[in-house]
């Protein structure tokens, strides 16, 4: 099981089942969509088999996912975390904001928290993390955390440039 982690701004809580519909909506908002499903219309269905995998995961192996909160707001403020990814198995960071919530820095705030636990609790060398070169503030905020273009490229999406964070070149 994942602990809450806490932040200046964020209080992150572990992904739970009945986070579904937050997530969902979250995940369906146009602007965030754009950036991670490509566009695509996620289903419930899509959704649920997300957050069942991190929280399987996070059981079995202590890498997952948080929801983000912010104090005096209800709503679900974002995302962010880790998944396994490819053969052999990698750790990759994920995350997401609400749009309204954008250029306030909480995505940097969230993963630099969620870096610094993994970093500190688990032995992983590196992370990946995606993006596509249109998405220039997840691109500017990988390289303020130290990631640097990976010379091969991992399986995943063709749309999607990845980036690798080796433990010593993170920037707390």
């Amino acid at each position: 099981m994942l602990p809450e982690l806490t932040s200046q701004r964020l209080r992150l809580a572990p992904f739970r089942r009945d986070d579904l519909d937050s997530l969902h909506k979250l995940w369906t908002a146009a602007p965030l969509r754009e950036h991670l499903w490509d566009g695509e219309k996620v289903t419930r269905v899509q959704a649920e088999a997300v957050v069942r995998e991190a929280v399987a995961d996070a059981a079995r192996t202590r890498i997952g996912m948080w929801t983000l909160h912010l104090p005096d707001d209800p709503g679900l403020a974002g995302f962010c975390g880790f998944r396994w990814m490819g053969i052999p198995p990698q750790v990759e960071l994920l995350y997401g904001i609400r749009p309204d919530l954008w250029g306030l820095g909480l995505a940097g705030e969230a993963a630099r928290t969620c870096l610094a636990w993994l970093f500190d609790t688990h032995p992983v060398t590196h992370v990946l993390a995606g993006t596509s070169a249109s998405n220039e503030r997840s691109l500017r905020l990988l390289q303020r955390l130290g990631f640097q273009p990976m010379p091969e490229r991992p399986a995943g999406p063709p749309t999607i440039d990845y980036y690798r964070l080796t433990r010593e070149r993170f920037v707390r």
